[in-house]
Order: C-alpha cells, then structure tokens, then sequence
C-alpha cells in the first residue's frame, strides 16, 4: 500500500466552508439579528456552488463530474454491493449523494436571493419578479430546507459507517490523501491557482449582480 493524494485544496476547502456556512445558515435563520448577515453568506454559498459546478468540469479528476457520477443503476447496485467498479474519489452511490446534495443547495440558495420576511429584509431579486411567483419561490425556500436536512443526514450517516468499517473518509477530506494499492496511479491534481482565480471571478460577477 502506499499514499497518493486524491483531493485536491480547493475540493477540500469548499466542503469544508460549505459545512460552516450551512451550520451558520441554520443557526442565523431564526435570529432577526443575524438576518443581514444570512442574506450575504447565502450569497457568498451561491458563488460557492457555481465554483464547484465550474470546478467539476476543469478541475483536478476527482473533482470532475465525469469521474464520480454513474448511471443511477451503478449507484444502486454499488450500494447493495454488485457494483464492483471503484474510484479513487467518490464512488458511485456518493457521486449521486453528491449532485442531490448540491441540486437541494443551489434550490435554496437561488430562491433565497427572492425570499423576503415581510418586515425589513428582502433579497436581491424579490422585486423583479410577479409577486405571485415571489411569494412561492420564498415558501420553496422555507420548504426546501427539509430535503437539505434528510440529505445531509444520510451523507453524515454514511460517513460515519464509513469510518466504522475503516474507510477513513473525513481524514481524507482533512488531508488529502488516502491509502491505494502500488499499482493505482494517483488522480491529476490542479493548480488551486487556477481554482483561486476561477473563484475570484465568480465572487466578482456575484457581486455585481446579486449586491
């Protein structure tokens, strides 16, 4: 056995502040005083969201979305254990934890720039629409969160049978790498620089549009 590294810093980074945004995200919801600052890092999550769509296609090969993502038949027939095919990033069940995951994320962080409380905070983009579809956009907001919660269960659920089994998934997502055989050949890895300049990019056409 020997280590390779097969997540790169920008993969890891953004699931990591993913992870605080949305925990902070859940604690802000509720708290009128924190709602400004609800509003700005669920805008700073979208233009996270778009990176790792944009990083999915250009960045290192685990990364990308042709490494991880199977047919669902693969995906259900990894999980009961007759899918025999492997990747050293994730394997085909979680590339579909995965795309669920962001799917119900982009959901909510997209209607949250029309959500509005009726007292003081509206998003960005609450008066450019009808007030009808304003008004159910926002109850998709505030429904939507329930599917993210499910899903996020069973991604922490799954890791943590992971763990048990000795499959260390968090340290590898801490670190970066993880244990192969001598003879797989460790995944290409881009330049976080690239990712960095991608990002700035992104955060840049957030703000002039969504501020």
């Amino acid at each position: 056995m020997k280590k390779i590294k097969v997540w790169d810093i920008p993969t890891r980074l953004f699931h990591w502040a993913l992870l605080i945004g949305v925990a902070f995200m859940w604690y802000s919801s509720g708290d009128f005083d924190l709602m400004e600052y609800h509003m700005i890092i669920g805008r700073l999550i979208l233009c996270m969201l778009v990176f790792r769509i944009v990083w999915g296609f250009v960045g290192s090969t685990t990364a990308r979305f042709t490494d991880f993502i199977r047919s669902p038949i693969s995906g259900i027939r990894y999980l009961f254990g007759r899918d025999s095919s492997r990747t050293e990033g994730h394997n085909p069940a979680g590339g579909w934890m995965i795309l669920a995951l962001m799917l119900v994320l982009l959901t909510q962080a997209v209607t949250g720039l029309f959500a509005d409380d009726d007292i003081f905070y509206s998003g960005p983009f609450f008066l450019s629409v009808d007030a009808d579809l304003a008004d159910w956009l926002n109850g998709l907001h505030h429904q939507n969160i329930d599917y993210l919660w499910v899903l996020i269960g069973i991604h922490v659920l799954a890791s943590i049978v992971y763990q048990i089994r000795g499959k260390n998934l968090i340290g590898s997502m801490l670190t970066g790498n993880k244990q192969a055989e001598e003879t797989v050949e460790a995944p290409e890895m881009r330049s976080p620089w690239l990712a960095l300049a991608i990002f700035c990019v992104i955060c840049g056409l957030g703000y002039y549009f969504m501020w």
